[in-house]
């Protein structure tokens, strides 16, 4: 999925007169998974494991800059997420 999506046609105006149907389930597909990714994370910010956690989402989450206390926000976090997960299935697919 992540290989289409990145997919660049040279072609103008090519979703228009030939991908409107491809172009529309990616960006459906786009939404879900940034809202499957949001879900978790505000869920997880809002009700964090007890006890002490050793994972990425945790870390990110609850972690401060150790200069200025911010965390990340959680948009940032889930950017991040979205991230590692292209690039993990790109990089373990080839």
């Amino acid at each position: 999925y992540v290989r289409r999506a990145m997919r660049v046609d040279p072609i103008p105006f090519y979703t228009k007169l030939f991908g409107k149907k491809r172009y529309q389930q990616h960006l459906a597909d786009r939404e879900f998974i940034r809202s499957l990714v949001c879900g978790i994370v505000d869920a997880r910010r809002n009700d964090p494991a007890p006890g002490p956690t050793e994972n990425m989402l945790d870390i990110m989450l609850h972690s401060a800059d150790p200069e200025t206390g911010e965390k990340l926000h959680s948009e940032n976090v889930v950017n991040q997420i979205l991230t590692m997960m292209a690039a993990g299935s790109e990089t373990s697919a080839n």
